[in-house]
C-alpha cells in the first residue's frame, strides 16, 4: 500500500522523458507501445503529435482489460526511473480518466508547437507556465478547462490540480468545477490555491484521491466518520517514525500497550490497543508524543482488521490531507494509539490549533470555543516573551482558538481591534492605585465654574468598566435573543407584585403535582429596603424564598432548557436529590415571572448578538496592594463567587 500515490512520481517522470526526448522521440516510442487496441496516435501521420494527447491517450486506458498491458509497456519502451505500481489493482491509479475516444488536443496537428511549449512549462519544477501559451492552449477547438487541467494534471501531479465533478466538495472555499466556467490562468491559479489552503503541506495528487473518494464512485463518508489519534513515537524513545508514516501513506503501533513484544504473552490486565477498530473514511490524528501535531489523516484500509488478525505487520493505510507540522493547542492523552471523542484531549488539543483547524473545516468537525485558565499569570526576567504571551493570550481567549503559533504581526493587528472594540483593558498596578481607581469612587468635579461650587460624581474603575461591557453582551446574546436584566427584571416584577397586593390582587402559582394551592403572598426586604425574596403560602403557612433560583435559572426557561420542575438543580452540591427541594415553588414563580414579562413588560425580540469574552491585563500586579486595590471583590478569584453561580 506503500504505491497509493506511485502513479504520481512515475507519469511525473514520464513525462519529463517525453520533454526532454521531443516530438521524434515521441512518435518512434508511442508506435512501440502495446496499445491494446489501436489509438489515432499509432496510426497517426509522422508529424504533429504533442505530448497532452499522448499522456491523455494513455490515462484512457485506465481499465481492468487494458492497464495490465499498456502500462508495463509504456514503462519498458520509455524507461521510466520510477517504479510502476502494481497495474492489477486499480487503487493505485486513481487519476481523471478520460473517455476513450476523441483524446486529443489538436487532431490536425496544427497547435502542437504551442502544446509543446505550455507541456515544458509544466513539466519544469518550478511556477513557469505562461499565462498568455495556457490561455491560447484553452483557445484550441476542443480544448476546454476541464480537459487541459487533466492533461496539466497528468503531466506535473506535484504542481497542477484537475477541474472536474470530484472538485465539488461541499467544505472547499471555492469548486474546482466553478473554474471550469473561467480561461483565464489567473483564476485557475487562485482557485487551485484556495483549495489547496483547505489541504495544508498537501500536495495535489493526496488532493485529487480525497475528493474522489469523497464521491459516490469512491464511497468514503467522513461525515460520520470516527476519530482516532496514534503518536509516531512508537517505542516512547523519542524516536520520530513521521517520516516512514509519510512516505508508506501508514501508520502502525505496538498493539501492547504495555510495549511487550509480538512473540510473548499478554501480562495480566494488559490490553491491545483497538488498532483494528478504524475504518474506511475514519480520521486520523497523527502526532509526535503530546504537544506536537503530524498530519491529518483518513483511513483508506486497515489490514489490522482483515482475516489472519493483529502482527507485527498490521498497517492502517491512510490518505494525508494535511501534513502541517505544528504545536498542538494543548497536550493530549500519553497513549501510543485510541480513540478520539469530540471530549478527549487529543481532539481538542487538534481542532484548537490553526495549523489544523482549515482540517476541521472541511470535514465540517465540530469545534468547541478553546478554553483558557482564568486568573493567569506570567512571570520571568525581562526579554522572556511576557509581553507577546499576553498580547497572543489574550486573543487567543477572544478568539476561541489557539494563535500563538500564527504571524505575530497579525496577531499584534487582531489585539488592536479587540483593544478598540473593548473586548481588551490593560491598567498598571502601583503603590498608589486603589480601589477608587480600579472599582469605583466618589470624585469631585466643579458644576459650576462661575460660583466655584464643588459636586460629587460616582466614577467607575477599568474593572468595572469592561464587567460591565460583558454583563451587557451576556444579557444581549442571551439564548432567546432577548435583551434585558435579569436581576432588574426580578426587582421590577417584585415591586409590580406588592402594588398588586395592595390593591388585593391575587397571585396564585400554576405549580404541576402540587399537594395544595400555592399563592404569591408578599415580598421580603432586608432592612436596607432592598427586595431579597418573596412569601409564598402553602396550605394557610408563609414560606420564604430566597431569589437565587430565579436568577440562575430563568433565562434557561425561557430557552427550554428548563421545561420542568426536575430540571431546576439544587443550589447546595451536596444535596442528595437530582432537583431542588423547593422546584415546585420556583418553576410556579418562573412562570409568573414570564407572565409578567410577555404582558407588562413588551418582552420583544432583540437582534441576536454574539457571546464575546472580555480581557483584563494586569501589568505590574505584584507592585499593587491586592487587597487596596480589590476590596472585596478578592472573592471573585473563586469561580463560584461569579454571575449565576
Amino acid at each position: 500500500m506503500k504505491e497509493l500515490h506511485a502513479w504520481a512520481p512515475w507519469f511525473r517522470d514520464l513525462s519529463r522523458t517525453i520533454a526532454a526526448g521531443g516530438e521524434d522521440d515521441l512518435i518512434k516510442k508511442a508506435r512501440k507501445v502495446d496499445w491494446k487496441n489501436p489509438t489515432a496516435l499509432e496510426n497517426g501521420p509522422d508529424r504533429g503529435i504533442d505530448p497532452f494527447s499522448f499522456l491523455y491517450t494513455l490515462a484512457s486506458k485506465n481499465t481492468t482489460n487494458q492497464r495490465p498491458v499498456v502500462y508495463p509497456s509504456v514503462d519498458d519502451v520509455f524507461g521510466v526511473e520510477s517504479v510502476l505500481p502494481d497495474p492489477e489493482d486499480p487503487r493505485l491509479f486513481v487519476f481523471p480518466t478520460p473517455p476513450p475516444f476523441k483524446v486529443l488536443f489538436s487532431p490536425s496537428g496544427e497547435h502542437f508547437d504551442q502544446l509543446w511549449r505550455l507541456f515544458r512549462q509544466a513539466t519544469a519544477d518550478e511556477n513557469s507556465v505562461v499565462a498568455t501559451d495556457y490561455e491560447a492552449t484553452l483557445a484550441i477547438n476542443g480544448v476546454a478547462s476541464k480537459k487541459l487541467s487533466h492533461g496539466l494534471f497528468l503531466s506535473n501531479p506535484y504542481r497542477f490540480l484537475p477541474v472536474d465533478n470530484f472538485g465539488l466538495l461541499a467544505g472547499a472555499p471555492v469548486h474546482l468545477q466553478a473554474l471550469a466556467d473561467s480561461h483565464a490562468h489567473k483564476d485557475y491559479v487562485a482557485g487551485c490555491d484556495r483549495v489547496r489552503q483547505c489541504f495544508p503541506a498537501c500536495q495535489p495528487f493526496e488532493i485529487n484521491y480525497f475528493l474522489f473518494l469523497q464521491s459516490p464512485e469512491g464511497g468514503w463518508v467522513t461525515d460520520k466518520s470516527a476519530i482516532f489519534h496514534a503518536s509516531t513515537n512508537l517505542r516512547d524513545d523519542r524516536q520520530d517514525f513521521w517520516p516512514e508514516f509519510e512516505k508508506n501513506n501508514w501508520v502502525r503501533t505496538n498493539t501492547r500497550a504495555s510495549g511487550v513484544p509480538w512473540d510473548q504473552d499478554l501480562p495480566p490486565g494488559d490490553t491491545p490497543f483497538p488498532v483494528a477498530d478504524p475504518k474506511a473514511g475514519d480520521i486520523m490524528l497523527v502526532r509526535n508524543g503530546t504537544k506536537h501535531g503530524r498530519a491529518i489523516g483518513v483511513v483508506d484500509r486497515n489490514n489490522s482488521a482483515e482475516e489472519g488478525g493483529l502482527n507485527e505487520e498490521s498497517r492502517i493505510h491512510v490518505s494525508w490531507i494535511n501534513k502541517a507540522s505544528s504545536n498542538l493547542a494543548c497536550q493530549t492523552e500519553r497513549r501510543a494509539f485510541n480513540a478520539a471523542g469530540h471530549d478527549s484531549a487529543a481532539y481538542r488539543a487538534f481542532a484548537g490549533s490553526a495549523a489544523y483547524r482549515p482540517t476541521f473545516d472541511l470535514l465540517k468537525l465540530p469545534v468547541a470555543p478553546q478554553t483558557h485558565a482564568l486568573n493567569q499569570i506570567l512571570y520571568g526576567p525581562p526579554g522572556t516573551g511576557k509581553t507577546w504571551n499576553t498580547v497572543a493570550r489574550a486573543v487567543s481567549i477572544i478568539k476561541g482558538r489557539e494563535v500563538a503559533a500564527e504571524d505575530r504581526g497579525e496577531v499584534k493587528r487582531q489585539f488592536e481591534e479587540c483593544r478598540k472594540a473593548g473586548q481588551v483593558e490593560m491598567v498598571t498596578f502601583h503603590q498608589n492605585y486603589a480601589y477608587e481607581d480600579f472599582i469605583e469612587g466618589i470624585r469631585p468635579i466643579v458644576e459650576d465654574e462661575t460660583d466655584g461650587q464643588m459636586a460629587y460624581e460616582m466614577h467607575h474603575g477599568v474593572f468595572r468598566d469592561i464587567a460591565d461591557r460583558a454583563a451587557e453582551n451576556l444579557c444581549e446574546s442571551s439564548p432567546d435573543g432577548q435583551s434585558f436584566d435579569v436581576d432588574e427584571l426580578i426587582q421590577s416584577f417584585l415591586e409590580f407584585v406588592e402594588m398588586g397586593l395592595d390593591s388585593d390582587v391575587e397571585f396564585p402559582l400554576e405549580v404541576p403535582d402540587a399537594d395544595t394551592p400555592i399563592r404569591l403572598t408578599g415580598v421580603r426586604r432586608r432592612k436596607s429596603g432592598d427586595i431579597n425574596g418573596f412569601l409564598l403560602d402553602r396550605g394557610g403557612r408563609d414560606k420564604g424564598r430566597a431569589l437565587l433560583v430565579l436568577r440562575r435559572d430563568y433565562r434557561k426557561f425561557l430557552s427550554g432548557d428548563i421545561a420542568s420542575y426536575k430540571d431546576i438543580k439544587p443550589i447546595n452540591k451536596a444535596a442528595k436529590g437530582p432537583w431542588h427541594s423547593f422546584a415546585r415553588d420556583h418553576y410556579g414563580m418562573m412562570k409568573l415571572l414570564k407572565k409578567y414579562h410577555d404582558e407588562e413588560r413588551g418582552r420583544e425580540p432583540a437582534a441576536p448578538v454574539d457571546r464575546k469574552n472580555f480581557v483584563l491585563i494586569l501589568d505590574e500586579i505584584n507592585r499593587g496592594n491586592i487587597a487596596r486595590i480589590f476590596g472585596e471583590l478578592i472573592t471573585l478569584v473563586e469561580e463560584s463567587r461569579r454571575l449565576g453561580r
